[in-house]
């Protein structure tokens, strides 16, 4: 493993090497060990979620269900240097779907330090 190459790149362009130099591992989780608790019914969601694909007709849309599809258009749309928008559509799934409530804060960058020493 001491002759896995270890350099700076997006998560996105991660590959299995990248796992494998940082010693990373995926285990598969059921839902209530992954959030915590059983997800709960879908059924508060704003019914333009799932019969809409225009935000820019956007008339009885809640702000979150106008958001959401904004950032899906976008998203859908992305070039491949703005992968931000992809984390703002993953932002945006948390908040319309009710996983943004008092306790948590969703954050779409987290800042790292970056430490030299000499």
């Amino acid at each position: 493993m001491a002759n896995l190459i270890r350099s700076a790149k997006s998560g996105s362009d991660w590959s299995t090497n990248e796992s494998l130099a940082y010693n990373i591992t995926v285990q598969c989780q059921d839902v209530f060990n992954f959030f915590g608790h059983e997800l709960g019914s879908i059924d508060h969601l704003d019914s333009n979620l799932f019969s809409s694909a225009d935000p820019i007709m956007a008339v009885d849309f809640s702000k979150e269900t106008y958001r959401f599809l904004a950032y899906l258009d976008l998203a859908s749309c992305a070039n491949a240097g703005q992968e931000s928008a992809i984390n703002d559509l993953a932002k945006s799934v948390l908040e319309v779907t009710g996983f943004d409530q008092i306790g948590t804060i969703l954050r779409t960058r987290y800042d790292i330090p970056f430490n030299l020493w000499g």
